[in-house]
């Protein structure tokens, strides 16, 4: 793995045999991505913390401030999560 490693690092093709067919069995390796929004601004997020917010008929400008928001989010993690 480290002579394959070196040779990407020097941008030369894999000379080990071995992790060409790991590739091919099992596939190149995959990009997992997760969008996470900010916790901060998401109404959401804001109602598991306690807040009493009407997403029906929810208004942007209307509910807490941003310092509640973040006070909200700190105090409780797990709803956060």
């Amino acid at each position: 793995m480290q002579r394959a490693q070196e040779e990407e690092e020097h941008n030369l093709p894999i000379s080990d045999p071995a992790i060409w067919v790991t590739l091919i069995m099992f596939n190149p390796p995959s990009l997992w991505i997760i969008i996470n929004p900010c916790d901060l601004h998401d109404p959401i997020a804001q109602v598991f913390t306690g807040e009493h917010i009407d997403l029906d008929n929810f208004l942007k400008t209307v509910g807490p401030s941003k310092d509640v928001h973040a006070h909200d989010i700190a105090k409780d993690p797990y709803a956060a999560a």
